[in-house]
């Protein structure tokens, strides 16, 4: 079981680090996310293509976001202050969280090897443990019965 625990460590879907279901992991990207991040999201979804059809939004959408949260001219000398971060996310919400659902899904299905494998070597961790433990109970029976006959 120890072993399989490890694995599970190495081996657990980035996207759990953030949360262990759907809506922890929404909360907290929207809390922490960089602009960045979401981007990466983005060229990872276009490039490996959909697994979702959460995955298939319109470029123009994302256009979108994009011109809203950052500032015009940005990496420029002539950077104007009119993008709104946490405008952009409150009014591009919907499309930021299809490509969140997509992201989480992509996520949990990349190592579901390993996640099985986990798995089994737990049960066949639990099997032992029981099988050790019914032996240890049935030398302890025995013994009571053997008190009992003397």
């Amino acid at each position: 079981m120890g072993i399989s625990n490890f694995i599970y460590r190495l081996k657990k879907p980035y996207a759990f680090k953030f949360g262990k279901d759907f809506v922890e992991y929404t909360r907290t990207a929207f809390e922490i996310f960089t602009f960045g991040d979401f981007n990466h999201i983005h060229v990872t979804i276009r490039h490996e293509g959909h697994l979702t059809r959460d995955g298939k939004y319109y470029d123009s959408e994302w256009n979108g976001f994009k011109n809203a949260a950052l500032n015009s001219g940005e990496k420029t000398d002539k950077v104007e202050r009119n993008g709104s971060w946490e405008d952009a996310k409150r009014h591009y919400g919907s499309l930021l969280r299809s490509m969140l659902r997509e992201d989480f899904f992509r996520s949990d299905t990349q190592r579901r090897a390993w996640l099985t494998c986990c798995l089994l070597l737990t049960t066949v961790g639990y099997v032992l443990c029981e099988g050790v433990s019914y032996l240890v109970l049935d030398k302890e029976k025995e013994k009571k019965r053997e008190k009992r006959m003397d």
